[in-house]
């Protein structure tokens, strides 16, 4: 079978199973050296085909999968009391989307996902990604694809750039893989666009730790936030006004704050140059900071 035909076999879909097919539909000549295809551009290019899509995929996926864990792992599943629903902006080929449904099936939360809206210029990729999301939730959720660039600040990719959404449920997440940080994506146009509704947004944005990079800790700045917290590496705990941080091994970066009655959550990861620059701005402010060392 191919690719297409052996997701189609497999119900309920779970980004394992996505991993685990894609490596065995590699073309053999790659199958040891899949980030070798032509066309990946080490995973930023925007695919065209099939083997594309696999050999990315065996190249990257399971790194994607280890970042989303790390990002996950401060969201609050509990406060998931109404309807939900997600927009996964440069989806790709759904990963992002497909890891969180994973989760809320673990917490019988899924009765609760009513819509996914898939945003990705790759119609290939946006493809597959429509195939994934699926094969994972049946035919229980409307699931809206839109072949689109991001807002962007390059004059030949405005025309073809999102220009709206709508948002139909009381709970929105949004999902920024590995998208953030690409420097034609105009951050202060796509703020506008998330930041145009009064629902209760929750943000996870993942991405790469890059020398310099900046853009991931820039965007929630966006919203015309004060009061965030931003920390970087490291195992976060809150306590009234004193901050904990315990080491860890991954790059996580939560925080919280309050837009126009909203509860906002992002995850992220930011280079780790930031989190001094952070800690020096909260102690200026008055904030007791203690950082624990185990």
């Amino acid at each position: 079978m191919n690719y297409i035909d052996t997701i189609k076999s497999i119900t309920p879909l779970s980004l394992d199973d996505i991993i685990k097919t894609a490596k065995q539909h590699v073309p053999a000549q790659y199958r040891q050296t899949p980030w070798n295809y032509p066309g990946l551009a080490h995973g930023t290019a925007i695919l065209q085909d099939e083997e594309q899509l696999c050999c990315y995929l065996a190249s990257y996926g399971e790194m994607h999968q280890g970042k989303l864990a790390c990002a996950f792992t401060k969201f609050p599943y509990l406060n998931m009391d109404k309807n939900i629903e997600i927009i996964d902006w440069g989806c790709g080929q759904g990963l992002a989307s497909i890891y969180f449904i994973d989760n809320l099936r673990q917490y019988n939360l899924l009765e609760k996902l009513q819509k996914v809206t898939l945003i990705e210029p790759s119609y290939a990729a946006l493809s597959r990604a429509e195939l994934h999301l699926r094969q994972a939730v049946g035919d229980s959720v409307y699931i809206e694809t839109l072949n689109y660039y991001l807002p962007s600040t390059v004059e030949s990719l405005k025309a073809n750039a999102i220009g709206g959404i709508h948002i139909e449920e009381p709970i929105c997440i949004h999902l920024f893989s590995n998208i953030l940080d690409i420097p034609q994506i105009d951050l202060k146009e796509l703020a506008y666009l998330v930041s145009s509704s009064g629902y209760r947004h929750y943000f996870v944005c993942v991405g790469p730790v890059n020398f310099g990079n900046e853009r991931l800790s820039a965007f929630p700045r966006y919203f015309s936030i004060s009061n965030f917290l931003m920390v970087n590496g490291m195992d976060v705990l809150q306590k009234d006004s004193k901050l904990f941080v315990k080491k860890a091994n991954h790059f996580l970066f939560p925080f919280r704050f309050i837009h126009q009655n909203n509860s906002i959550v992002l995850s992220d990861l930011i280079p780790l140059r930031i989190l001094t620059g952070i800690i020096r701005m909260h102690r200026n402010i008055g904030m007791s900071i203690q950082l624990l060392k185990f």
